[in-house]
């Protein structure tokens, strides 16, 4: 996980193009097989991306170690919206099949959540999933969006 330190906006407003690239541009999102997560200290928010093309991403508990948690959702929530082809997400057992377009909210709803799971279908088509986590105290349990009206072509 990439880690970047917030920065004093009077510091910010010195920097060039390339400065300001450096410190806030994300530019490797979607890696095939893997995901990517880029945590940043201004509101301790973590965005990333998964790709699985041949076969399963799991995100585990070596994220919790990395964020000193059990688990990666232990006191965060997360958004998932696939802009990709048709997936399913594995969130502790449940299987949620996610359209193109379409979007799932997972809360941090039990202490058993260890794993969030993207498995691939047969035949392999290219999915791509936008993640952002943030920090969460309260229960909310997983919701799934069809088609959200911020994401429908015009």
């Amino acid at each position: 996980m990439d880690v970047r330190q917030s920065i004093h906006s009077a510091h910010a407003k010195t920097l060039d193009t390339q400065g300001l690239r450096n410190e806030f541009l994300v530019e490797k999102v979607f890696v095939a097989d893997e995901y990517t997560m880029v945590y940043s200290h201004i509101d301790r928010i973590i965005v990333g991306g998964i790709m699985p093309v041949t076969k399963t991403v799991s995100v585990g508990g070596e994220v919790g170690k990395q964020l000193g948690v059990s688990y990666f959702l232990e006191r965060r929530e997360l958004g998932v919206i696939n802009i990709g082809g048709a997936g399913t997400i594995t969130v502790d057992g449940q299987c949620y099949e996610i359209g193109h377009r379409d979007a799932l909210y997972v809360g941090n709803f039990n202490k058993v959540q260890k794993k969030l799971s993207l498995p691939v279908l047969i035949p392999p088509l290219r999915r791509s999933f936008i993640t952002i986590a943030h920090p969460r105290i309260r229960r909310i349990p997983p919701k799934k969006s069809h088609r959200t009206k911020y994401l429908q072509s015009r």
